[in-house]
């Protein structure tokens, strides 16, 4: 039995396909642009203006990236040419411009050795170096969430706060603004005051005066008072004068 010799970058021969034999591709996918340009079957004598118009002059293919160009000893009249090694993403766009069945033959098969290549590269074995920076890139993203959610946190913390203060200011506020009687009001002191105390406070704070046996707010007193109707025992109604809470610090 004959050993099958295999070159090393080479595809095997009984592995290849007729369409990789025709177009001779190498190891990594590439053919030349005389390979394909044979393939696609078109007139072997508009070769150099096809390769310069749709190769060389292309403002879409960039030299030594998709295309790497060389000289040769042209078979068909023994003259020198230019062929170029091209990638398969490259040959798959030439196929599909020629617009033939045997270009969307070559077509497919170019789609294939890119989707092949995607593969191989998603699972190629990544080195030390790449393993280290892909978990220092890691580190550095969960360090920026956590950055992220805490001053997020903050932010929530600090518009809690700012609603609790409204909270607290609104009901120390309505609180304050509470009406009491003077008997009331006496009961915050300490020790507590009597009613009667309390009114004599007020009067001497110029905030109430009596009227014909009525304590009657003053201008500065209407602003901390407000003169509400009591029912008294008997049946017969009568206003009272009663103060809000925060008028403990003015007497």
């Amino acid at each position: 039995m004959n050993e099958l010799t295999v070159i090393e970058g080479a595809r095997p021969q009984e592995r290849q396909t007729p369409i990789e034999i025709a177009l001779q591709i190498d190891a990594d996918g590439n053919t030349t642009t005389k390979k394909l340009y044979g393939f696609l079957e078109l007139t072997p004598s508009n070769y150099s203006r096809w390769c310069k118009t749709n190769v060389i002059d292309n403002p879409y293919a960039v030299e030594n990236i998709d295309f790497w160009a060389f000289i040769i000893n042209e078979e068909w009249g023994g003259q020198t040419s230019t062929d170029c090694k091209i990638t398969a993403s490259f040959a798959k766009k030439l196929a599909m411009a020629s617009g033939s069945p045997k270009g969307e033959e070559a077509r497919e098969y170019f789609v294939q050795v890119e989707q092949n290549a995607k593969k191989f590269a998603n699972n190629k074995p990544q080195t030390q170096i790449q393993i280290l920076a892909a978990i220092a890139q890691q580190m550095a993203e969960q360090e920026l969430m956590t950055l992220e959610h805490s001053r997020q946190l903050q932010v929530q913390e600090s518009r809690l706060e700012q609603v609790e203060n409204k909270i607290e200011k609104r009901l120390t506020n309505d609180f304050e603004m509470q009406l009491i009687t003077p008997s009331q009001l006496g009961k915050m002191f300490e020790p507590a005051l009597s009613g009667k105390a309390i009114n004599q406070m007020l009067r001497e704070s110029g905030l109430q005066w009596r009227v014909g046996g009525e304590w009657i707010a003053t201008v500065d007193g209407k602003k901390y008072s407000s003169s509400e109707p009591v029912q008294l025992p008997n049946g017969n109604m009568v206003y009272q004068l009663k103060w809000q809470r925060r008028v403990k610090e003015l007497i």
